[in-house]
């Protein structure tokens, strides 16, 4: 299934298969070291691992950018690694401007719930109902009974306006790394397709050596 997403031009592997491609050719090299270091003499064996071809940059390269979690890392690009920073600053000013509605006498007692909750990717707070025009802002909605509405705060549009921005922003820069490790793969069907077979025959001769 790796293979047939390869094939499709301006596809990238999801980060997960990305690592599974790596350490699946990986562990063909790993064969081929054994055999060719091994101390006793095994031509056949020789003859067949020559034509594994290597893939030591495109692995290193796919270690370094994804994280053993799947995650693409932070340093993966210093476009990404700004994008990030920009956006946990953001996220802990929005925090920050929300908690201070929630701690404030003036604001608080017009709230539902002391929480700040999710509605369509802008954090909001819980204003009660009759309370609509007691805090500036802008409303997302109500609750399922109608006593509470979800207000984006006026203060804090601005900051949500960037985090939705940086998200995007992340988002395709996410993308264009986990594209541009595919293409580094893509580019070479001959060798893998190579590989691959000689790693087929490698399970076939040692399936023969354990059942004989």
């Amino acid at each position: 299934s790796i293979l047939g997403a390869l094939g499709v031009d301006g596809r990238a592997l999801e980060p997960l298969r990305l690592l599974g491609l790596a350490e699946y050719l990986e562990s063909v090299e790993q064969s081929r070291r054994a055999v060719t270091s091994a101390t006793v003499s095994m031509p056949i064996l020789l003859r067949l691992v020559e034509g594994i071809a290597s893939f030591r940059g495109e692995i290193a390269d796919v270690r370094h950018k994804i994280d053993p979690s799947g995650d693409v890392a932070d340093n993966a690009s210093p476009a990404l690694f700004s994008i990030r920073d920009r956006l946990r600053r953001q996220k802990t000013k929005l925090r920050a401007t929300l908690d201070a509605f929630l701690r404030d006498r003036d604001t608080s007692k017009y709230l539902q719930e002391q929480v700040v909750t999710d509605r369509n990717g802008r954090r909001v707070l819980m204003v009660r109902a009759e309370h609509r025009g007691a805090i500036a802002g802008i409303v997302h909605g109500s609750s399922g009974s109608g006593a509470s509405l979800f207000l984006e705060p006026l203060a804090t549009v601005e900051i949500n306006n960037d985090i939705v921005a940086l998200e995007e922003q992340e988002a395709e820069e996410v993308r264009r790394i986990l594209l541009e490790l595919t293409d580094a793969f893509r580019r070479r069907p001959e060798d893998l397709e190579r590989t691959i077979e000689i790693a087929t025959e490698l399970d076939v001769v040692q399936a023969r050596a354990r059942f004989s």
